[in-house]
């Protein structure tokens, strides 16, 4: 059976809890017999602390607009439609948001996140980057947020203030910018033009992704007109990325009794390390990655297996092999970290600016490899 998964928010605040997180479950449905369909929470990931207290935890009325004493309902209990998976075959994503109070004093913001697993249903989830987004003194909330084909993520939310009418904006970030933050420049979809006369907000504002392209966002949400609410469908797309080179990740985390891998004498475990280009370049690129640190030893405590790597217009990333043996023969507790040098071949290749070197460490105990 293929589980399908849900997603729970968690506030340190609320009864039973100790500490910001989002769970993650599995639900197994066997529709030929309900009695063996199962819900189960997998894992628990904690999270940038946050404020969630809105006007309280459950007053229906927090969110300010122009001309009126009604203010709108925060919902800021939930995490917002929809949460958006997609796999990318080298890891797989989760792209989700909810409110949160971003000055103390009931401004609403949008807290982000994206999550990623690498190794299959074999793998763990963690938490590969989280923002929250709050340029200005209007609060943004009811937001909706999805992740492209090429890993650019879009979201789209509602904005209002004492001086600003419920409108609709977005913002968004290409796949090669600073982990963390939505570098897109904020952009209005339709500028509200009056009050809403009920507090009542939202629950009908939704993204997705072209699946002709898998780059264009489609987003349909509520703003401010003759005294009520209305729908607005959006689409928009976010420039692309240079094609500049990165690691996948900064750092790596391995366990030597993964090491269950026939090697002669030495069991051993592979680790493998994508290395990409954001976009497809003028002439085919190649990279040579070296050894450029740590206090493991190379030939002893781990080879270096796969060291070149070429990119074309078709194959924008490729996996380096790091293979690891086990310390029951030789100690290998300690680090490796990795660079790359880039030939261009004359053509528009960049070397990236992040992810430029990947620190592996190798630990003694029994712990699961896990991206960092």
């Amino acid at each position: 059976l293929t589980p399908v998964f849900g997603m729970r928010l968690r506030v340190d605040a609320w009864i039973g809890s100790t500490s910001d997180a989002l769970e993650i479950w599995e639900v197994y449905i066997e529709w030929n017999n309900a009695n063996n369909t199962t819900l189960s929470q997998v894992q628990t990931l904690g999270v940038q602390s946050f404020l969630s207290e809105l006007c309280g935890f459950t007053s229906f009325s927090c969110i300010d607009q122009p001309d009126s004493n009604t203010d709108l309902d925060p919902l800021r209990e939930v995490l917002m439609n929809r949460i958006h998976y997609r796999n990318f075959g080298s890891h797989e994503s989760i792209v989700c948001c909810h409110a949160a109070d971003v000055n103390g004093n009931d401004r609403a913001g949008v807290r982000w996140y994206e999550l990623r697993r690498t190794g299959g249903t074999s793998g763990s989830w963690s938490i590969y980057q989280q923002g929250t987004y709050s340029p200005d003194n209007a609060s943004r909330w009811m937001a909706s947020i999805g992740i492209s084909a090429t890993g650019n993520i879009g979201m789209a939310y509602s904005v209002s203030s004492s001086s600003v009418y419920p409108s609709l904006r977005y913002t968004g970030r290409k796949a090669c910018d600073p982990l963390g933050s939505m570098t897109e420049p904020e952009t209005t979809i339709v500028a509200g033009d009056s009050r809403n006369n009920s507090n009542r907000w939202g629950d009908y504002h939704a993204m997705g992704l072209d699946p002709t392209d898998g780059e264009t966002f489609w987003f349909t949400g509520g703003y401010g007109t003759g005294n009520a609410w209305i729908t607005r469908f959006a689409a928009f797309d976010l420039p692309t990325c240079s094609p500049s080179v990165t690691f996948s990740v900064e750092s790596e985390l391995v366990s030597e009794a993964n090491a269950s891998q026939a090697n002669g004498c030495l069991p051993y475990v592979d680790v493998i390390i994508p290395i990409g280009i954001a976009s497809a370049q003028s002439q085919n690129a190649t990279v040579t990655v070296s050894v450029f640190g740590g206090s493991a030893t190379q030939g002893v405590d781990y080879d270096l297996l796969t060291a070149r790597a070429t990119f074309s217009s078709g194959n924008l990333t490729q996996d380096i092999t790091i293979r690891v043996y086990n310390t029951s023969y030789v100690e290998v507790k300690g680090t490796i970290t990795l660079s790359y040098s880039l030939n261009t071949n004359g053509g528009n290749a960049t070397i990236g600016s992040m992810n430029q070197t990947v620190t592996i460490t190798i630990n003694e105990g029994d712990i699961t490899t896990a991206v960092a």
